[in-house]
């Protein structure tokens, strides 16, 4: 569904939870899909290296929280294959990357982080974790809605809503000391596990 401008007003709000260096949005036409970062600059303290990033063709959008390690060997191969880069930032990569290799590029990087990656034309993407689970990446999908955030709190910004308590979870922390992986401690919001990735293709279910 559209976004109105209500829920804007709540990204912003969510987007104070993360940074603090720079922020950025992309919405698509008509605005029922919004990617939104706040970043802490450590590699390209440009504006033009803000997320979200693109690909050259500006078809696909990436956003990144943590670190691509080897960003610079793939970057190098990219511009071997003719692709052009605005900036030193991995997120850019992960753009490029993904736009050539399609989500085979998820075995060529190395690094701590959690990204989505989506493709404006095929209308499909990627949200990935790395393999240590250093980067979190928590979500929340129904059969209208899907959000993803680095915190749990920023979710409840916009489900406006009060969620249950996830019993099961209690129970299993309560004998075990541990949530069951890919739980939280509330109903419906669940984690990406280390290593793992979503395939999103708008309008169909996601492919893990």
């Amino acid at each position: 569904k559209p976004i109105n401008h209500n829920d804007f007003s709540i990204l912003k709000k969510m987007l104070s939870l993360r940074g603090p260096d720079a922020e950025g949005l992309w919405n698509s036409e008509n605005k029922d899909i919004v990617l939104i970062s706040q970043r802490l600059s450590t590699q390209d303290n440009r504006s033009v290296a803000n997320q979200p990033c693109y690909s050259s063709d500006k078809s696909i959008v990436s956003i990144l929280n943590g670190e691509i390690y080897n960003h610079d060997e793939i970057r190098e191969n990219l511009i071997s294959k003719g692709y052009k880069f605005l900036t030193k930032n991995d997120t850019e990569v992960i753009a490029n990357a993904y736009h050539f290799w399609g989500k085979d590029f998820l075995s060529k990087i190395k690094g701590q982080f959690a990204f989505v990656t989506f493709n404006k034309n095929k209308q499909e993407g990627i949200l990935a974790r790395d393999e240590l689970g250093v980067c979190p990446l928590y979500y929340f999908m129904n059969e209208e809605k899907f959000y993803f955030s680095s915190t749990p709190e920023s979710i409840f910004l916009q489900l406006k809503q009060i969620l249950n308590i996830n019993k099961q979870a209690l129970s299993d922390f309560m004998i075990a000391g541990t949530v069951s992986e890919g739980n939280t401690f509330f109903e419906n919001i669940k984690y990406l596990k280390p290593g793992n990735f979503f395939e999103v293709i708008l309008n169909q279910k996601m492919q893990s």
